[in-house]
C-alpha cells in the first residue's frame, strides 16, 4: 500500500493499516530510521505506568524472598521429583488448587 505525506509534512495512515496495526488516535509512535527506511512502532509501556507504587513493593518483596527461601530442584529425573512429592506430599495436598486455566 501506499500513502502520500501531504503538504503540511503529515502521513496519515488508512484505517486498514491502523486497524492492523492496533494503533488508534492519541497512540504514540517511536520512529527509527536506517539506511533509508523509516520504522515506526508503538511506544511501549514506562514499567512505572504499569504497576501501583504498592503492586511494585509486592513485587519487590516477592524477589527478594525468593533469594533467601529455599527453591525445589533441580532434580536430577523423573524418580527424584517423585521421591520429592511422595516425602511432601502433606504440604502440597494442604495448599489450594488453582483452576488449569
Amino acid at each position: 500500500m501506499t500513502i502520500t505525506i501531504d503538504d503540511a509534512n503529515r502521513v496519515a495512515f488508512p484505517a486498514a493499516i491502523r486497524d492492523r496495526a492496533q494503533i488508534k488516535a492519541g497512540d504514540e509512535l517511536e520512529v527509527f530510521v536506517s539506511a533509508g527506511v523509516i520504522t515506526m512502532v508503538p511506544k511501549l509501556p514506562v514499567a512505572h505506568s504499569e504497576y501501583t507504587p504498592e503492586e511494585r513493593r509486592r513485587i519487590l518483596d516477592a524477589v527478594r524472598a525468593a533469594d533467601v527461601e529455599p527453591e525445589y530442584g533441580p532434580f536430577r529425573d523423573g524418580d527424584d521429583v517423585a521421591a520429592f512429592l511422595e516425602s511432601n506430599s502433606s504440604e502440597f495436598e494442604s495448599r489450594p488448587r488453582k483452576a488449569p486455566y
